[in-house]
């Protein structure tokens, strides 16, 4: 079994985007990917860049986020990810920053969090650097009380340097080098609870390490440029940030809190202007009523309508390089390409020959569907498009007796799974047979 192919099909079923192997069915989004491509390269030379992404639920937002992510890493760059939820409120960026500590993942460990892989090595750097300018010995028990104080030293000089940086940032650096050095595990995971936003420290516990309270908005994104100078420290280029799902702000009731969240963006805007946050790849996700609501929407606040402004040409086109990059719609030719390498793929996970059940005039037909029940571009449906034809693999490859045929006995069953909601296609309707 090809254990990447079956971990693809396996997200692809649950219509999630899988977390390795993207390159190996990605098609249609080249010309986006060379846009941030260049914005990567252009943040490696110690820039701050921003791109919001504009597309349907299902658009494949998520999945050209995942898949320069791994271009990133490639680079040698840092990550994370934060979805804007109740959890985590884009009006509230203290808690968005703190997740973002929680969601670092690092080119070698890009499946769990690498805050800690990250501390560890900017200290062991450091640690390095000291010895070698000091010439210390250090297999001489004698010198490292002298080290130990040397090291915390330095670590204040070297993020003093960091502007706005507040003590408590620094403070918890120290702590996280005491603890690993005395093999306090509980010190050390305190400190890191404390930089992913934990709300279940005792004051007691905080006050072993210096700091007081919770992250405040105030300095919030100074602890952005602390994770930055820690990431160039260990020889990363920077970090891509990705907040995802920020029309979640529509949603809100109340006027104030929009306004707030809409504020927070602002900031972050003005900051990548200001090449403030030297280093980070910015990138925002929503859907296009994000984008377009004057009422709910970011246009509805006025310095973000100025900053934010969607340009095109009198046929729709538009630069890529605008502010807003807006997925295209996939037509039949995409959708053809794109099946055909999970159907490929799927062959590998299961050790068979789907095609030769499953022909290209099948894949053809169902292309067909989807593109006739949204009108020529299939602008959100990607993602239930690949679940269908992951299903239908499946079923031939379990079901030898089935035809592919079969399967399209009731193309409205077929066309009702894979339509938008509310068109004329997706009255209720059940199956009992193949489809």
């Amino acid at each position: 079994m090809d254990e990447i192919a079956y971990e693809i099909l396996s997200a692809l079923r649950l219509g999630s985007v899988p977390a390795i192997g993207l390159a190996q069915f990605a098609v249609g989004r080249e010309a986006e990917l060379d846009e941030l491509e260049q914005q990567l390269e252009f943040v490696s030379q110690g820039k701050s860049a921003l791109k919001f992404i504009s597309g349907d639920f299902g658009s494949g937002k998520s999945f050209l986020c995942a898949l320069i992510r791994e271009r990133a890493f490639d680079k040698g760059f840092a990550s994370s990810t934060v979805v804007i939820s109740p959890d985590a409120p884009m009006g509230k960026i203290e808690v968005v920053v703190a997740k973002t500590f929680d969601g670092i993942r690092l080119p070698e460990k890009r499946m769990a969090c690498g805050l800690s892989d990250l501390l560890e090595r900017w200290l062991f750097n450091l640690m390095k650097r000291v010895a070698a300018v000091e010439g210390f010995n250090l297999k001489d028990p004698a010198l490292v009380p002298r080290f130990k104080t040397l090291i915390l030293i330095k670590i204040d000089e070297e993020l003093s340097a960091v502007h706005g940086l507040e003590a408590s940032f620094v403070n918890a650096i120290k702590a996280f080098f005491q603890a690993r050095i005395q093999h306090d595990g509980r010190l050390a995971s305190d400190v890191l609870g404390w930089l992913k936003g934990s709300v279940n420290l005792a004051a007691g516990r905080k006050s072993q390490f210096g700091v007081r309270g919770e992250l405040s908005p105030l300095v919030a994104l100074n602890y952005i440029k602390g994770l930055l100078t820690l990431l160039r420290a260990c020889g990363l280029p920077g970090l891509i940030w990705v907040i995802d799902e920020v029309e979640t702000v529509q949603r809100l009731p109340n006027e104030r809190q929009r306004e707030k969240s809409y504020e927070s963006l602002r900031v972050l805007i003005d900051q990548v202007a200001e090449n403030a946050l030297p280093g980070l790849q910015l990138i925002v996700t929503g859907t296009p009523r994000l984008y377009e609501d004057l009422r709910y929407g970011i246009p509805s606040y006025q310095a973000l309508k100025d900053r934010i402004v969607k340009l095109s040409f009198p046929n729709g086109g538009g630069s890529l390089r605008q502010p807003i990059l807006t997925l295209r719609g996939f037509d039949f030719d995409l959708l053809l390409l794109v099946a055909k390498k999970i159907r490929e793929i799927h062959g590998r996970a299961f050790n068979w020959r789907p095609e030769e059940r499953l022909t290209d005039g099948h894949i053809g037909h169902l292309a067909e569907l989807a593109v006739s029940a949204f009108g020529g571009h299939v602008e959100r449906t990607p993602r239930v498009f690949l679940r269908e034809v992951v299903h239908l693999c499946d079923m031939l490859q379990e079901y030898p007796s089935l035809l592919a045929d079969d399967y399209f006995k009731d193309d409205t069953v077929i066309t009702a799974r894979i339509s938008p909601p509310g068109s004329r296609y997706t009255e209720p309707r059940e199956s009992t047979t193949f489809p």
